[in-house]
């Protein structure tokens, strides 16, 4: 959350390319402590710098991505990076179950932060800077304009939508457990759900509008949210989990869409930090729902896609966007 805060808007002021990869080399020397890491204080010291540094990176390379794409791919790259994303889970599902019991902690630790380490390697001969970075004046004050006028409501307003995103996502993982006996096989049925959801996130995309499309998937996810909170344990709760996943997992590919459409470049890290930060502060409840009841964190996450609906009207339609900042 604080790395969301603190690091991701230093895009606006220092671009896009240098932040990430330093961030990466950061995060890689702080998983090598956290592999060597002999006490608690040790390790807790270790996993703050990983994700104090690895997390912001993510959010980086996925403005930096977008960035670099024209407008009209931009539903379609954040497809394939979401579904290869939910491939990750799934297999993080299965090894979780199976081969991860023979590995000792500190070994599966380095093992999932090779690709970060090839990226490093070899990612910065093919990655160059954002073409939007350094093409408009960046000042303090045109950082601030991220917080008036329209901007500013426009912010108040994705805030909410990032948390619902954040805390259904995690949330249902978290609870997985109280769907139906069976812990891993619920996890694996959600990241299906997630590879199945972000493959028909573009066409719903290009026949709705990000807009449309992002209100109404927080709506459905309400009401599945709400039915789950009342079914018994078994395979009709897994089945309705599901596509409220299905409609959260929607709603994860349009706040990015968004997110650029109602921010301007020179601000566009900002925003990011900071409706990130929020989501992230707000996820650190999640993990409680693995002990809670499934009533109680059901209508949790189905008040907060209501709230998160309602937020997506406020947002600015398609081309009244404000895109310029007084600088």
């Amino acid at each position: 959350a604080f790395g969301s805060l603190l690091i991701v808007p230093l895009v606006d002021l220092f671009g896009r390319r240098l932040l990430y990869f330093v961030l990466l080399a950061l995060g890689l020397l702080a998983t090598v402590f956290l592999s060597l890491a002999q006490s608690a204080v040790g390790y807790a010291v270790a996993i703050f710098f990983v994700t104090f540094t690895i997390k912001p990176a993510a959010m980086i390379g996925y403005l930096l991505m977008q960035e670099k794409v024209p407008e009209r791919l931009w539903p379609v790259l954040i497809v394939v990076v979401n579904v290869s994303y939910a491939w990750v889970n799934l297999t993080l599902a299965v090894v979780g179950g199976t081969l991860a019991n023979s590995l000792s902690w500190r070994t599966e630790m380095l093992l999932w932060h090779i690709p970060f380490a090839l990226i490093l390697l070899f990612g910065h001969v093919f990655v160059g800077e954002s073409p939007h970075f350094g093409k408009q004046a960046v000042s303090q004050q045109s950082l601030r304009g991220c917080f008036d006028g329209k901007l500013g409501r426009s912010l108040l307003a994705t805030i909410p939508c990032w948390v619902a995103c954040t805390v259904g996502f995690y949330g249902l993982s978290y609870s997985s457990g109280r769907l139906s006996s069976h812990f891993y096989t619920n996890l694996g049925l959600l990241f299906f759900a997630d590879v199945v959801s972000y493959l028909l996130a573009a066409p719903i995309v290009k026949v709705l509008a990000a807009r449309m499309a992002q209100m109404l998937a927080f709506a459905l996810a309400a009401v599945c949210l709400a039915v789950c909170a009342f079914l018994p344990e078994g395979s009709c709760k897994v089945a309705i989990a599901m596509l409220g996943r299905f409609s959260l997992d929607t709603a994860f590919t349009t706040i990015y869409i968004l997110l650029m459409e109602c921010f301007p470049a020179e601000c566009r890290g900002t925003a990011m930090g900071c409706t990130n930060f929020v989501a992230r502060l707000c996820g650190c409840i999640t993990p409680l729902f693995a002990v809670m009841g499934a009533e109680g964190c059901c209508l949790v996450m189905s008040g907060v896609c209501v709230v998160a609906s309602v937020a997506t009207w406020m947002l600015p339609a398609p081309g009244h966007a404000e895109h310029e900042v007084k600088v």
